[in-house]
């Protein structure tokens, strides 16, 4: 028994400093599709059985990422719910926006949201952001995680 609490205790000890992967979405997000037409899939893969079909600029609830952060679950499709593919939907209506990097570090750019680090955006430089998802933003270079940004008006 003494065994086992002293594993329990350093389980919750040390359980935080390992990053989770998944990022929750807020409840209330909603995500709007950019391809002319978006197969809705039954599973998050590209093989897996188109449930819903959406045009562009439909809007969908969306609900979370896959483990893989390449797929976004959104309502629609046979089940309730069906994957898109990240690339092709947005959460802003405009077609980009500026953003500021006001830390006095470089903010790390990456090659997807989540993904391996690609580069960097130094201290006091601007970048245009194309896409939105979840406070991932889309440059010419990568993408960045825009909670490090400031948006310019």
């Amino acid at each position: 028994m003494k065994r086992f609490l002293i594993i329990l205790i350093v389980l919750f000890t040390f359980l935080p400093i390992f990053p989770s992967h998944t990022e929750k979405i807020p409840e209330s997000t909603n995500v709007i599709v950019t391809a002319n037409l978006l197969n809705g899939r039954a599973a998050p893969r590209k093989k897996a059985k188109a449930e819903s079909l959406f045009d562009q600029g439909d809007i969908l609830k969306a609900y979370g990422w896959s483990e893989n952060h390449h797929w976004i679950e959104v309502e629609g499709g046979e089940t309730g719910t069906v994957w898109v593919w990240y690339e092709y939907v947005d959460e802003q209506t405009e077609e980009y926006s500026m953003w500021i990097n006001n830390n006095k570090s470089k903010v790390k750019i990456r090659k997807e949201p989540f993904g391996k680090v690609i580069g960097y955006l130094k201290p006091g430089k601007e970048v245009v952001i194309s896409q939105v998802l979840f406070n991932w933003g889309k440059c010419k270079s990568g993408w960045i995680d825009l909670t490090y940004l400031t948006e310019e008006d």
